[in-house]
């Protein structure tokens, strides 16, 4: 199983599931056993539509997405704002099983659309980006005042 847990005050989510995990052939003794990694990486967020917080575009947004900031109907630019930032926290952490890495806010583009899917990009310092095949992110506004985020990475055969 892999899954993938978040919380905000008394609202919890969590996303499991079963998924195929392949053996490596990492040339382990024959009194060892081969290792395991999963293929499939899932994560989930949820954030408050509102926080009484101060902005935080400009550490966790990239120029473009700061450029690209109002022009998703329905939502105002401080809720994009916390969308976007809990698209690229799913993805994080759909991510860190495959890769196990600490990824920045500025390596991550996301741009939600209105359809409740998102556009990923990723540009990884260290190139770990090149091992994925497909990166998937969805986003919904919740009862609550909530937007709740997940993504799905798979990584390359």
């Amino acid at each position: 199983y892999i899954g993938s847990i978040s919380h905000k005050k008394t609202t919890g989510v969590a996303l499991v599931n079963c998924l195929p995990i392949v053996s490596e052939d990492d040339n382990s003794s024959p009194s060892s056993p081969p290792s395991l990694r999963p293929r499939i990486g899932i994560g989930v967020d949820i954030e408050q539509t509102f926080s009484p917080r101060r902005s935080i575009a400009k550490k966790i947004l990239t120029k473009n997405e700061l450029e690209h900031l109002g022009k998703l109907n329905g939502v105002t630019v401080d809720e994009e704002v916390l969308l976007r930032f809990s698209l690229k926290e799913c993805v994080y952490k759909a991510m860190h099983p495959l890769i196990s890495q600490w990824v920045g806010f500025q390596e991550a583009e996301i741009h939600p659309h209105e359809d409740g899917t998102a556009t990923v990009t990723l540009n990884l310092k260290s190139g770990a980006h090149e091992q994925f095949d497909t990166i998937q992110a969805h986003w919904r506004r919740v009862e609550g005042g909530y937007f709740l985020t997940s993504s799905k990475v798979t990584l390359k055969d």
